[in-house]
């Protein structure tokens, strides 16, 4: 679908049409606009608790933020990784 044919407001395809050229830079991760990314520290956590959302999701079961760190919690001391912290800038990040 096009910007012209969505049913968003005048206002907001202006918008992103003004913002073009960030938002593509952001997305070949060139220029000023590129977002920063940042590997995981933990990645097998972060791929079971991938695949245990999926599979929630996939069930229609609501998931919190709380519950997510629960089970980052979990996998993380089943796969013998004591120092990870479930914190809320891990789940940011796991988000992002």
């Amino acid at each position: 679908m096009t910007l012209s044919k969505s049913k968003a407001p005048n206002k907001t395809l202006a918008q992103k049409e003004e913002n073009k050229d960030k938002i593509l830079s952001s997305e070949n991760g060139t220029g000023k606009y590129r977002k920063r990314t940042r590997g995981s520290d933990n990645p097998d956590v972060d791929g079971c608790v991938l695949k245990w959302f999926k599979e929630a999701r996939d069930r229609n079961i609501p998931i919190s933020g709380h519950i997510m760190r629960a089970k980052a919690e979990q996998f993380a001391s089943a796969l013998g990784k004591q120092d990870f912290k479930a914190s809320t800038g891990w789940l940011n990040l796991f988000k992002d």
